[in-house]
């Protein structure tokens, strides 16, 4: 059983629903007997400012100042938006509607799944099955409840994917453009946050996916009020400013 970041949340909505803390306080109980020990968060790297919006902005954190703590009283708000939401029918209005109640009352929630996707690797869960299931559910509920915003981006700069094999924030920002992270710019923030995950176009063959990627992470970092509109539509327009590919980079022909 692998559970998708939509599959977790419905599961943690009805578990606050169903109003038993209780119960859950016992799957967490029992998801002990499955579960690695919790994940530790980054310490050792610094985040610019600027690299965290674009984190941030990519994991939907929208304009929370921290994560909601997972909590049956947030859930059962955040059932009763994603229900509203669904009376906008199949497509992009609900798919938007069911994005702003995620921001709303569950920021970030999709990056803190992916952490604990990473965490359950980390630890040798890579077999889909019940307890790597039932292992990184708990998981996930203990990471929204404990860590804090300024963890879970340290933590995602450190130990994310960001595509072409690059696991950690300063070794893309030296495959991508040649530089520290420190010295990265706003459009080359953004294009790196971009790619986290590691499921991004490859930006050398694919410049216009890339530039395409990068637009909706600077439409994130606007609309949470990290840049104004004068410095996303500057960073919109400019050259994505690539180093040259490393030497053993695939041909882009075919």
């Amino acid at each position: 059983m692998r559970l998708s970041p939509r599959q977790t949340l419905i599961g943690l909505a009805l578990a606050a629903v169903i109003g038993v803390p209780s119960l859950l306080a016992l799957y967490m109980s029992l998801g002990l007997v499955f579960a690695p020990p919790w994940p530790v968060p980054a310490t050792s790297h610094h985040v610019t400012p600027l690299i965290a919006d674009a984190l941030w902005a990519r994991a939907e954190g929208g304009t929370a100042t921290d994560l909601n703590p997972f909590h049956p009283a947030n859930m059962a708000q955040l059932v009763v938006c994603l229900a509203q939401a669904e009376t906008e029918g199949p497509g992009p209005r609900r798919d938007g509607a069911q994005a702003e109640c995620r921001r709303h009352h569950m920021p970030a929630f999709e990056a803190v799944i992916y952490v604990s996707e990473l965490h359950m690797r980390a630890a040798g869960f890579t077999e889909p099955g019940f307890r790597k299931g039932h292992a990184k559910f708990v998981t996930t509920i203990w990471l929204a409840r404990s860590w804090n915003k300024s963890e879970l981006i340290q933590t995602l700069a450190e130990r994310g994917e960001f595509g072409m094999g690059f696991r950690g924030l300063e070794p893309a920002a030296h495959g991508y453009f040649g530089r520290s992270s420190a010295e990265m710019t706003l459009p080359q923030a953004a294009m790196v946050g971009a790619l986290i995950g590691g499921e991004g176009p490859d930006p050398w063959c694919d410049p216009a996916g890339a530039a395409a990627m990068r637009h909706r992470i600077l439409e994130g970092m606007r609309d949470n009020n990290a840049i104004d509109e004068s410095a996303f539509l500057a960073a919109d327009r400019s050259e994505l400013g690539l180093a040259s590919p490393a030497a053993n980079h695939p041909s882009c022909e075919g």
